[in-house]
């Protein structure tokens, strides 16, 4: 259960990083960036998850990589198919 809400989290840090880096403007874009920043520690340090630090640290950053990756394809999908 811990490893759900550990990748619930992340995936919660990349949409906050996609839709502050895309969307958001000024001070919007730093509070969208400093919660996805939190939600990622927090993911990372703050909750035990089995297996230690380090491999629970590649893990969880590589499915943040991943989905900061297909968010833009997955909103350009959306904007062409709209038209």
């Amino acid at each position: 259960m811990v490893e759900i809400g550990n990748t619930a989290l992340v995936l919660v840090s990349a949409l906050l990083t996609f839709l502050g880096v895309r969307y958001a403007a000024g001070l919007l874009r730093k509070a969208f960036l400093g919660a996805a920043l939190c939600c990622f520690a927090l993911s990372t340090f703050a909750i035990e998850a089995h297996g230690g630090f380090w491999p629970r640290l590649y893990t969880l950053s590589s499915i943040y990589f991943l989905v900061c990756i297909v968010l833009p394809w997955l909103d350009l999908l959306r904007t062409r198919n709209a038209r």
